[in-house]
């Protein structure tokens, strides 16, 4: 029963009598992992925002800027000019609050 309940999301897992030492801790160790967990989950949605603020040709420069292709390449292959991948390069680190992307 109790590797059961631990696979179904329990912290602990408290035998009867429960002593107050030992539940306490446990109610801590509860909360710290629920905070935990909701904090990672709002820092996902926050960057899934970020993400979705993005144009569809930012993100097509930030894919190619990501596989290491420079501008003059990316430029080329979205038949566009390299200052209009620089400009599109600098809204897209605006909008990611990044200070730098590979150039």
């Amino acid at each position: 029963m109790a590797v059961q309940t631990m696979r179904e999301g329990a912290c602990d897992f408290l035998q009867k009598p429960i002593k107050q030492e030992t539940f306490l801790p446990a109610i801590e160790r509860a909360i710290k992992k629920d905070r935990q967990a909701r904090a990672g989950a709002t820092d996902m949605i926050h960057e899934r925002h970020i993400l979705a603020s993005l144009t569809p040709r930012e993100e097509d420069v930030c894919r190619l800027v990501a596989e290491g292709l420079t501008s003059v390449l990316i430029a080329s292959r979205l038949n566009i000019s390299k200052r209009t991948v620089d400009v599109i390069r600098t809204a897209a680190l605006k909008k990611l609050a990044l200070e730098n992307l590979m150039n």
